[in-house]
């Protein structure tokens, strides 16, 4: 939500009440404050209904109430990752927005789960446990691009599966018989430039050759890798680096904390605060009506001034004014009934005249400021 000025009359507004918002409103934006906005606190009566329909001047948007709610107090743009996005990428973003959580959303935007550095550790720690054959689930494009490849063949690119990770490290004839134990359609091996190994790892038919350091595949390799559909990478990194990679292509959903549930944009700001200090990264997301991310409320976003401020005409009064209203700063008030009491913390401009509407001091404005009055 961008910052928005409300311009606003009375509860169970009056003909008076409606159209000095609306026509403040309109002067305001001509002097330069785009964010100002008519409201009312009510629903219009028919002579009220009347008068708009007549001029054809649409009503203004109704608040039922200025409750604290979480859209008005939310912080920075939404940063969100796709379901499908590396990890590596996702963390890297991470790290870029100095975010300590990063919602996870799908292809329209709606929200799938929370990636956040507790949630991160506790699922790549079930990834890599050497006492378990660990598979990670990832596609021959996602290690592409997570390890910066050069790509010599690639076979269903986009086709997901669960790898498992094979590092040929051992001497060649006890790392075939390794090969040999594993089901090779899943099979991903990171070796050197050992032609050798490179070349039984092609006619073995395991999913995907990935040589490190740099080093080129051999020509003749080539053609077994394309025979028998082995896609094959060539990484700028180590072997070591190669394989950290590879873990962190797995899409950053398997690493999401989907027991994070959102919360609305209408939310009352009372009802945040025990989620928040629930959430292991002291934040919550934040969906619209349609499950969208609107952002990632934190516990600093309660320290915030709210994007609300208000400018009341017709009432100077807050028992008169819109539920909540004294949660917010007041930057003006245009009246022409009797002085009640209420404080502010900041000085305003308070304009109170002897005149049978509040609606005749807003006509007199445009004329002392020099500014015909819109027509209908």
């Amino acid at each position: 939500m961008k910052r928005t000025v409300y311009v606003i009359g009375h509860k169970n507004p009056d003909t008076d009440s409606i159209v000095s918002a609306l026509g403040y409103a309109a002067l305001k934006r001509e002097l330069g404050m785009a964010e100002a906005v008519a409201a009312r606190a009510g629903m219009v009566n028919p002579q009220t209904e009347y008068v708009l329909s007549r001029f054809k001047v649409e009503v203004p948007a109704f608040l039922p109430d200025l409750v604290p709610k979480a859209e008005y107090y939310l912080g920075d743009e939404p940063v969100t990752v796709r379901a499908g996005t590396p990890l590596w990428d996702a963390l890297a973003l991470m790290e870029e927005h100095g975010r300590s959580a990063l919602p996870i959303v799908d292809g329209e935007g709606r929200y799938r789960a929370t990636l956040h550095y507790s949630a991160f550790a506790r699922n790549i720690l079930k990834k890599i446990n050497p006492r378990k054959k660990a598979v990670i689930p990832t596609s021959v494009g996602r290690m592409a691009d997570t390890i910066k490849a050069q790509v010599v063949s690639s076979f269903d690119p986009g086709r997901e599966f669960k790898a498992r990770i094979l590092v040929a490290a051992l001497e060649t004839e006890s790392f075939k018989r390794h090969l040999d134990g594993e089901a090779r359609e899943n099979c991903i091996v990171i070796v050197g430039d050992r032609t050798d190994v490179q070349r039984y790892v092609l006619e073995s038919g395991a999913r995907v050759l990935i040589v490190t350091n740099g080093a080129v595949l051999d020509r003749s390799l080539k053609e077994i890798a394309e025979r028998n559909r082995v896609s094959v990478l060539l990484s700028p990194y180590d072997t070591s680096s190669t394989a950290l990679l590879v873990i962190y292509s797995t899409p950053v959903e398997t690493m999401g904390d989907e027991g994070l549930k959102p919360v609305r944009l209408d939310s009352p700001l009372r009802n945040l605060r025990g989620p928040l200090a629930e959430s292991p990264s002291r934040s919550v997301p934040v969906t619209d009506e349609e499950g969208r991310v609107a952002g990632m409320f934190t516990e600093g976003d309660l320290l915030r001034d709210p994007k609300v401020e208000l400018i009341l005409v017709d009432h100077n009064e807050l028992g008169q004014a819109v539920e909540g209203a004294e949660n917010y700063r007041i930057l003006e008030v245009i009246d022409h009934h009797r002085i009640g009491s209420f404080a502010t913390k900041a000085p305003i401009t308070f304009i109170n005249r002897v005149v049978g509407s509040t609606s005749t001091i807003v006509a007199g404005m445009y004329r002392e400021h020099r500014i015909p009055l819109p027509k209908p």
